[in-house]
């Protein structure tokens, strides 16, 4: 039996697919060597490895551009802005700010309960869990991973915290927030 929570996120996804589908992908920037799109939630930023998905950012800029090159992702839940580049020299210039942590970035979000310090950093490393694919979990053996966070704004249930991710393992945020005890 369906839960209330997936039945709210399939509709959000149903509703946000066909947002996109209809009035087309919202552009923050766009020169002859980046494109900057405003992702919504509940899209894929470039297709997934089963291909079972159509829906994708990188899918639809190449609908309508010549070149279009993965810099980074943000994961399929999360919105917020994403980088393409429309050159080979503007992918290679970008992918080196990634690699070299020049780029920061921030994200917002919502977690379960009131933070017990306005500011703080999460260091534990991550890594897959052994037995439920495409989860990721803290463990000794796992990969660097780095979280500065700063509590925006504390409600009665739950905080508004600004993370701002050192590292890019995947869902960091949602991972790092659960291990300290404040589920996303």
């Amino acid at each position: 039996m369906w839960n209330n929570q997936i039945k709210i996120n399939i509709l959000i996804y149903l509703c946000t697919t066909i947002d996109v589908m209809q009035k087309g992908l919202d552009i923050i920037f766009e020169d002859d060597s980046v494109v900057v799109v405003n992702k919504p939630p509940f899209i894929l930023s470039i297709p997934d490895r089963s291909g079972k998905d159509p829906n994708n950012i990188l899918s639809m800029l190449r609908a309508t551009r010549d070149e279009v090159l993965t810099v980074h992702r943000i994961d399929k839940e999360t919105s917020g802005a994403i980088v393409f580049a429309k050159t080979a020299e503007a992918h290679r210039h970008l992918s080196m700010q990634f690699e070299n942590r020049e780029t920061q970035k921030v994200y917002l979000t919502l977690v379960d309960g009131v933070l017990h310090t306005e500011t703080g950093t999460i260091n534990n490393p991550i890594t897959e869990h052994p037995s439920i694919a495409g989860k990721m979990m803290v463990a000794k053996k796992g990969k660097d991973a780095l979280t500065d966070f700063k509590l925006r704004k504390a409600y009665k249930l739950f905080s508004l915290v600004e993370a701002d991710i050192k590292t890019g393992r995947m869902h960091q945020i949602r991972v790092h927030f659960q291990s300290i005890g404040y589920p996303l």
